[in-house]
C-alpha cells in the first residue's frame, strides 16, 4: 500500500529528529559535530515546513 505525502513526510520527519537526537549527543563530546547538528536541525526544520505544507493541503482538499 503506498503511502500518502503527508506520511511520509511525517517518515521524513521522525528519521531526521532521530539522526538530529544522535549527533547532538555526539555534539557534547565533540564541537566539530555541532555543526552538522545545526545543519541537520536546519533540514529537519524544512521537513517540518513540507509536512505542514502537506497537511494544510489536505485539510484543504
Amino acid at each position: 500500500m503506498q503511502q500518502s505525502p503527508l506520511q511520509e513526510a511525517e517518515d521524513e520527519l521522525d528519521t531526521a529528529a532521530m539522526a538530529l537526537a544522535e549527533l547532538l549527543a555526539a555534539a557534547e563530546a565533540k564541537a566539530p559535530a555541532l555543526a552538522a547538528a545545526e545543519a541537520l536541525a536546519s533540514a529537519t526544520a524544512a521537513a517540518l515546513a513540507q509536512a505542514s505544507a502537506v497537511a494544510a493541503a489536505d485539510a484543504a482538499a
